[in-house]
């Protein structure tokens, strides 16, 4: 699926992207408030896909970087080498396997930058949640705390697996 994300055109990605999004906050404005359901589901189809769009443009440029990491890998061989980066058997061809390298090593390091930005973020929501009494803490930062709290934890144990399986594509590297 993610070499296919990877290699979709601009479109499918909109609506990929902008639908499921659309849908829950015209579900949540469905759920708050008492208009007409049509209204807010055309509310919902627009904002989707105006947040779709958006969010194309912006994950394009590290789509391309991907792709280009992953350099001249035919176009069938992309599911192998986006699978062999995180998980499974280490590619014998010793093209796959540096492709699946140096995926893995971006992967990490993309990773490692993005917990030093969730862990401050995890350690306010705490902090609100905790020490917030005056006027009390509304449950709502409990439960974004505990999922960011959760979001942090899932990161680290991603991180991990990914240094090791750079570790196993090294070693695997050296070994043929």
């Amino acid at each position: 699926m993610r070499a296919y994300l990877h290699t979709a055109p601009w479109w499918i990605l909109c609506l990929l992207y902008g639908l499921p999004f659309g849908a829950f906050m015209a579900g949540g404005i469905l759920w708050d408030n008492s208009s007409g359901a049509l209204e807010i589901i055309v509310f919902g189809l627009v904002v989707g896909l105006l947040y779709g769009a958006g969010a194309t443009v912006v994950t394009a440029k590290p789509r391309r970087d991907v792709l280009a990491l992953v350099g001249e890998v035919p176009r069938d061989q992309l599911g192998a080498v986006f699978r062999a980066a995180r998980r499974g058997p280490v590619p014998a061809d010793p093209e796959l396997r540096a492709a699946a390298l140096r995926l893995a090593v971006h992967d990490a390091d993309r990773l490692r930058r993005g917990l030093f930005f969730g862990i401050p973020w995890a350690v306010l929501l705490i902090a609100v949640a905790v020490f917030r009494r005056d006027p009390p803490s509304h449950p709502l930062f409990v439960v974004l705390a505990g999922l960011m709290v959760a979001a942090v934890a899932y990161q680290l144990y991603v991180w991990r697996n990914l240094k090791r399986r750079v570790a196993l594509l090294k070693l695997s590297d050296t070994l043929v």
